[in-house]
């Protein structure tokens, strides 16, 4: 016969936990600190992105798979991939973000703050250059723009890793470096398309009469 489990002393005379509204005899309102209830409400940054995005809740969130598989595989490495493929491709970024989450997460070291920075940097120094060149020099080049984001988040992920004891932010190198390479592949192989520089040129033209 299986031994009947006793409590500790004095265990059951606690009072059970009862959910909703706590109340204080003698108080109109109480704020349960321990359920991280606030006494001044949610932030209006809070509430204006929320109803931002209010009418996209119902969706399952992307995890960054759709800005991988249209704006990089699709838009720079198969620009006729089918809705096939693209999903395959979307499956298999989802599974890669993934293994990337894991493995950071499975590091004791890692903090929350350092994590955003190295994301940050990484994304700064790989897609910065691009879209500020995009912006002001009409010879950047499709090769450019892919070395430029190639080596800026190469150099974020080195410079972290073996030069971190620096003391310098590895935004600053990437950001550079990847500003150079855009410049030399740009230069090196064939310049830009007739049509590009026309829209670069109708671009900017709209941008000043504006």
């Amino acid at each position: 016969m299986a031994s009947v489990l006793t409590p500790r002393p004095g265990i059951l005379e606690i009072s059970p936990y009862v959910g909703g509204r706590s109340r204080i005899e003698g108080r109109d309102k109480a704020i349960k600190l321990s359920s991280n209830e606030s006494a001044l409400g949610p932030s209006p940054r809070a509430l204006e992105a929320y109803r931002a995005l209010d009418g996209l809740l119902y969706r399952y969130p992307d995890g960054g798979s759709s800005a991988l598989t249209e704006d990089f595989y699709k838009a720079f490495l198969r620009k006729d991939a089918s809705q096939v493929e693209l999903v395959w491709v979307g499956r298999g970024m989802v599974l890669l973000i993934a293994v990337v989450a894991i493995l950071l997460a499975a590091n004791p070291e890692n903090r929350v703050l350092g994590l955003v920075s190295y994301a940050w940097a990484g994304f700064g120094a790989a897609f910065g250059p691009v879209v500020i060149l995009s912006l002001v020099w009409k010879q950047m080049t499709r090769n450019g723009a892919l070395a430029g984001m190639l080596v800026g988040a190469l150099t974020v992920i080195l410079w972290k890793n073996f030069l971190g004891h620096l003391g310098l932010y590895e935004i600053i190198p990437g950001f550079i470096l990847a500003t150079l390479a855009i410049v030399v592949f740009s230069k090196v192989g064939n310049g830009p398309s007739a049509s590009m520089i026309k829209r670069f040129d109708d671009a900017e033209k709209e941008y000043q009469s504006a």
